[in-house]
């Protein structure tokens, strides 16, 4: 089970570094700046 947990959380660390040395990650949706469900920022929706 550790073995899985380790290989999992590493193929998905390896996605994140590559889409951000190629300029394709959105640190605002990677960091929760906004909603799944729509563009709302998440501090406007907050106020709503």
């Amino acid at each position: 089970m550790m073995r899985t947990a380790t290989n999992v959380t590493g193929q998905a660390l390896v996605a994140v570094l590559v889409a951000r040395t190629e300029g394709l990650l959105n640190k605002d949706v990677f960091n929760g700046a906004y909603l799944a469900d729509d563009d709302t920022p998440v501090a406007a929706a907050a106020k709503a």
